[in-house]
């Protein structure tokens, strides 16, 4: 049976196998580039290796950071490239 590790209370991983956080970053990867072509459904795909790794009670929350993170590097991002005469 496969060992989630476990959240010290830093929020760092206290013992990190790295099968999972391999697992971890390739279904990132993969999640990634298919929300990236098709537009959506990024979280959607990566909820179960998040949940494998570190557990039902951690994935939520992780998930959520991710997204944050995510669209708001993908704002930056764009900032420049939006029209500021439409509003």
């Amino acid at each position: 049976m496969l060992e989630t590790f476990a959240i010290s209370s830093t929020l760092g991983p206290s013992s990190s196998p790295p099968g999972h956080l391999i697992a971890l970053f390739l279904g990132a990867f993969a999640a990634a580039a298919l929300s990236g072509s098709a537009g959506f459904g990024g979280a959607l795909l990566l909820l179960p290796f998040i949940t494998h790794t570190v557990g039902s009670t951690f994935a939520v929350p992780l998930l959520t950071l991710a997204q944050i993170v995510g669209n708001a590097s993908r704002m930056a991002l764009g900032f420049r490239g939006a029209r500021s005469g439409i509003f």
